[in-house]
Formats: structure tokens, sequence, C-alpha cells
């Protein structure tokens, strides 16, 4: 193979697809703010999006993001990848509240976000600058997966929101049938 951001290390053995797209994944996310963490089925490819607190009238506030990725490899000749954001949001003061939000599935979002606030040096400026395109990472990993010859398929969470959409539409269907027999009959 050529030498490209893609491209297996030089010099190193053809361990099959899953070695070589890790090797791949490993050198594009090198120097980036990406983290790869191996687990027994696979990687996860994380990015910390955001951990900020600051004070703000009658209160202190922050929030903690996260994007991951995560690869597993169903067979020797694939690779299902599932989009995660997980993210907490508190305040306390005047009102007190937590909130977290957990997504999982195929994610496609853009977003920004900025927050001005009092740091706790007491100086007042730009606490929070997030600035997220949850395509990017996902990039990556299909990139590596296309370089070491693995087709990417649909993980769990995406196969399950697929299944869950036929059954719901189904069961729609199905209530108009009911109701159009229904008022047929009474008719």
């Amino acid at each position: 193979m050529s030498d490209t951001p893609w491209s297996p290390p030089p010099g190193t053995t053809d361990g099959g697809g899953r070695e070589r797209m890790l090797a791949c994944l490993e050198r594009a996310v090198e120097g980036t703010p990406y983290r790869l963490d191996p687990d027994d089925r696979g990687v996860v490819l994380s990015l910390d999006i955001a951990d900020a607190s600051w004070w703000g009238t009658l209160s202190a506030a922050g929030v903690t993001a996260q994007q991951r990725e995560i690869v597993r490899f169903p067979s020797e000749t694939t690779v299902a990848i599932t989009d995660e954001i997980r993210e907490l949001r508190w305040s306390a003061g005047r009102p007190s509240l937590v909130t977290g939000s957990l997504v999982r599935g195929r994610i496609r979002t853009r977003r920004r976000e900025v927050v001005w606030g009092w740091r706790a040096d007491g100086s007042f400026g730009r606490v929070l600058d997030l600035r997220l395109d949850s395509a990017e990472a996902r990039e990556l990993v299909e990139a590596a997966a296309a370089a070491a010859g693995l087709t990417v398929v649909r993980g769990g969470a995406e196969r399950g929101a697929i299944i869950a959409a036929w059954v719901g539409g189904a069961v729609a269907l199905l209530g108009i049938v009911v109701a159009l027999v229904v008022t047929l009959a009474v008719a």
C-alpha cells in the first residue's frame, strides 16, 4: 500500500483486516484530540467535546460532553460503527438542576454553543466554546476501514432503531385499517 494517512505503517505484517484498520486508525488520530481505547470487542474512539464550569447570576453551572465512536468487528471482513454523544449539564443555585443525555445510533449533527460567564479566578469571559460536527470522527473510522479492506455495516443501535420504525409503522397502519373498518361497519 502507498504511504498515505490511511495506509498501515510501513513494515507492518498483514494480521488481518482488524489489525490493519486499527493501525490505520492509530496513525489517523496521532496528534489529534481523539483518543483510542481498545476493549475486548473492538475499540472506542473518544473525543472530549466540553468540560467547563462557570458562575452565572445567582448560580454556578457546568457542562461535560463527549463523543464516542464504538467500533465492533462482527466478522473478519466487516466493521460496525455506533455513534454516541453523552452530555451532562448542571446548575447549582437558583434554579438547581442536573440534566443528562445519551444519544446512540447513527448521529449526524452540527452544533455551536458559546457561553459567557464568571470564571473561578473572578474574571469574566468566554467559558464554553463548543463546536461539534459529529461526522468528523465517523469519517476517520470509515476511512480506516476502507483502507483496511473492511465493509462498514450498521451497528446494533442503528439496526434496532430501523426495526422499531418498521414495527411502529406497521402498528400505525393497523390502527388506520381498524379505524376504517369500524367506521364503515357503523355507517
